[in-house]
C-alpha cells in the first residue's frame, strides 16, 4: 500500500482524473462550500493545495490568480496552467517554491488525510499567507462517517486501499501553536 500522497496519486490521478473529466459535478458541493468559506475576493492570489487536477479552478467566478500546488506528476499530467491558473509541482508539500507573505487565501480540499506531517503543510501555509490571509480546511474528521466510509468501504473495496489520517480534537491546538 502507499502511505503518501505523491505515491498514491502518482499512481491513481489518471484513474482519478478520469472520473473528474465523465462527471465534473460530482463534488460541486465540496468546491462550492469551501470557496465560500474562503470568502474570495476580486484580484486575490489564492493557492489550492494539494490541487489534485486543479479541478477548483472551474468552479472559481471571481476573478483572482489561483496558484495550484501539487506533488504528484501523473495527477495533474492533464492539467494546464492557464490565463488564471499557475501549475506549481513541488516534491514537499510542506517546502512549497514560493515567497512568504505572497498568498491571500490558502484552501486545502479532502486532500490533508493523505498528508502524514500535517503540522510541517501548516506552518508552511502560515509562511505563505499575508498578514490578514485565510487558510481554509475542509478535510473528514477522525471517526466521522465519511472518514469511517473512506478508511472501511474504500479500503476494503479500492485494489489500492485506503487509509486516511484524517483530523483530529488536536488539529485546533496544532494550528493555533503556529498562530493561525
Amino acid at each position: 500500500m502507499f502511505k503518501n500522497y505523491k505515491d498514491i496519486f502518482n499512481q491513481r490521478g489518471t484513474l482519478y482524473h478520469q472520473g473528474m473529466l465523465k462527471h465534473p459535478l460530482a463534488r460541486a458541493a465540496e468546491f462550492n462550500n469551501i470557496i465560500k468559506l474562503s470568502d474570495l475576493q476580486d484580484n486575490q492570489i489564492i493557492c489550492d493545495m494539494p490541487s489534485g487536477g486543479c479541478y477548483i479552478s472551474n468552479f472559481i467566478q471571481q476573478n483572482l490568480k489561483i496558484i495550484s500546488i501539487e506533488t504528484s506528476n501523473e495527477f495533474i499530467k492533464d492539467s494546464h496552467n492557464t490565463v488564471n491558473n499557475t501549475i506549481v509541482v513541488c516534491e514537499d508539500i510542506s517546502n512549497i517554491p514560493l515567497n512568504s507573505n505572497s498568498i491571500d487565501r490558502i484552501m486545502s480540499l479532502a486532500g490533508l488525510h493523505h498528508i502524514e506531517h500535517k503540522v510541517d503543510f501548516y506552518k508552511e501555509a502560515y509562511r505563505l499567507l499575508k498578514t490578514k490571509g485565510i487558510f481554509c480546511i475542509a478535510d473528514a474528521l477522525k471517526d466521522s462517517k465519511v472518514a469511517n466510509f473512506l478508511n472501511i468501504f474504500v479500503d476494503q473495496y479500492n485494489s489500492m486501499g485506503h487509509q486516511g489520517n484524517f483530523l483530529t480534537e488536536n488539529t485546533k491546538d496544532e494550528l493555533e501553536f503556529i498562530n493561525f
